[in-house]
């Protein structure tokens, strides 16, 4: 069975349909076949990445990218502490972090290469 199986195939009534709804962003089935398909893209290859866990459509974005590139995805939670943030990454180790263009990130990511999620 596909990963993700709504976007394998984004043609006909399918591709219409609604897939993420963030505040004023919508995205369909073929927009976010589309953009997460472009991303994964760029990280085919990456190992980890580390995604800046928002309650956006960035967020949505930047892990299915990373699914759909077999790229393991670390969630990281702006509330996490500095102290437990700089854990966290140091254990999972990601190549990189994914985050919104605006996102202000902690002085505990300052060392991962960052690739902005339009």
């Amino acid at each position: 069975m596909p990963l993700l199986p709504a976007l394998q195939d984004v043609s006909g009534p399918a591709a219409a349909r609604e897939a993420v709804r963030f505040d004023d962003v919508t995205l369909t089935h073929s927009e976010l076949a589309r953009v997460t398909d472009a991303l994964a893209a760029r990280l085919t290859g990456a190992g980890r990445v580390a995604v800046w866990a928002t309650p956006t459509a960035h967020t949505v974005v930047a892990v299915v990218a990373a699914l759909r590139a077999g790229v393991p995805a670390v969630p990281l939670n702006p509330k996490t502490g500095e102290r437990e943030l700089a854990h966290i990454v140091a254990d999972s180790a990601p190549s990189l972090v994914l985050a919104a263009p605006d996102d202000v990130l902690p002085p505990a990511l300052a060392g991962l290469a960052r690739l902005d999620v339009t």
